[in-house]
């Protein structure tokens, strides 16, 4: 099992996930947000683009290790 693998879990009202890069309009949210950010290794992400490549190499560096 890779360090990465995150199991999904679902129960009848809830979906639990790893992010994709097509939740990027969605996860932009809440990475563009200053009071968010502010707690995060990341600075504040200034468009749903600049979101979407951070998925990107989130989701390059998962394959390489499974």
């Amino acid at each position: 099992m890779s360090i990465f693998s995150i199991p999904v879990i679902e129960t009848e009202r809830l979906i639990l996930r790893p992010l994709t890069v097509e939740d990027a309009d969605e996860a932009f949210e809440w990475t563009g947000d200053e009071r968010v950010a502010r707690y995060m290794i990341y600075s504040t992400h200034e468009s749903p683009d600049i979101t979407r490549q951070w998925l990107s190499t989130v989701d390059k560096l998962e394959n390489e290790y499974t």
